[in-house]
This record gives structure tokens, C-alpha cells and sequence, in this order.
């Protein structure tokens, strides 16, 4: 899975009725864009980028998030909260969070996450009742158990759970 920088600024979430959310929003993609060619928007408020290229070209992740942070500040005049981990999904966590997940550490990472992170309160109601409290012991179900009890969209959220997939279907806009 590819490590990510991903950048979420909250101030971004919801769109403005006078389009300035918009503007904002391209005026920063285009700006991450020049530090790295490879950056994405995944949704309003969330882009990730990987850090491996930019890194070599900067001279460390801690000179791209710095270059980042600065571009971001100037450009939309909002502090982003930035993020590094392997995989869409929990990139996207580490943003919310401010952290800088090391190499090789994903795993741990997003299985000490609460289920809530998932998305979806019925499966967290029902898993809390099983006895299961973060996205680690729900990944620990096998496959056939999570079929039988639960529905399709339950599958997909084990598969992300466990790190077969490295996003969510609903994380991207």
C-alpha cells in the first residue's frame, strides 16, 4: 500500500452557498499541484498526495509537511491538519489526528481505532453488543462470521478493517 500525505482542512467541509468554498478549494489543489504533480482531492477539505517522491525532492517528510503547511496557510488562510499513513483510509485518520504514523506502524495504527472511525453506527451497535470495541477486533472476525451476521456493506468495512482495502467506498466525493 502507498504511504500518503493527506491534508484535511475543516473549514473546506461544507460549501459555501456563495461559491467561495469552491474557489478556495481549486486555488489550493492547484497550489499543492506545483509542489507535487500527483496530488488528488478526494472530497471538500480532504487531499492526499504520496509523500515518497516529494520527500526525495524536499529532502525528508518533514520538509514537505512543512512546505505543505505553508502553502495551505497562504493560500485559504486555515491551519491544515496534515497526516501521514499508508492507504486513503487511515492517511485520512492520522490527519484528523495530526499524526505522522511511522513505517511499518499502519497496522497497529488502524486497528486501535475506535469502529466509529468505519462510518456506519448500526455495525458499531451490534459489535459493541458482540463485545467488540475497535477496528482491529472486528478485523479479527473471520470473513464467514461477518457474512452470516452482517450485510454486504459490513464485508467491504472488514475488508478496510483488516487492510485488504485501503479505503473506504464512501471516503471519496
Amino acid at each position: 500500500m502507498e504511504r500518503l500525505l493527506a491534508i484535511y482542512i475543516e473549514a473546506l467541509c461544507e460549501e459555501a452557498p456563495d461559491g467561495s468554498t469552491l474557489r478556495d478549494y481549486l486555488a489550493l489543489l492547484d497550489a499543492l499541484s506545483a509542489l507535487c504533480p500527483f496530488t488528488e482531492a478526494v472530497r471538500l477539505g480532504l487531499y492526499v498526495l504520496p509523500i515518497r517522491g516529494p520527500s526525495r525532492f524536499y529532502g525528508g517528510e518533514g520538509a514537505v509537511l512543512e512546505a505543505v503547511a505553508a502553502v495551505a496557510h497562504e493560500v485559504v488562510g486555515h491551519e491544515a491538519s496534515l497526516g501521514i499513513a499508508d492507504g486513503l483510509f487511515c492517511a485520512e485518520l492520522a490527519a484528523r489526528e495530526r499524526l505522522l504514523v511511522p513505517p511499518g506502524s499502519t497496522a497497529s495504527f488502524r486497528r486501535a481505532q475506535p469502529l466509529r472511525v468505519l462510518g456506519r453506527e448500526d455495525l458499531v451497535a451490534t459489535c459493541r453488543r458482540l463485545g467488540l470495541h475497535t477496528v482491529g477486533s472486528f478485523a479479527d472476525l473471520e470473513s464467514a462470521r461477518v457474512a452470516e451476521r452482517f450485510n454486504k456493506h459490513a464485508l467491504q468495512l472488514h475488508r478496510v478493517a483488516r487492510g485488504e482495502l485501503s479505503e473506504l467506498a464512501t471516503q471519496r466525493d
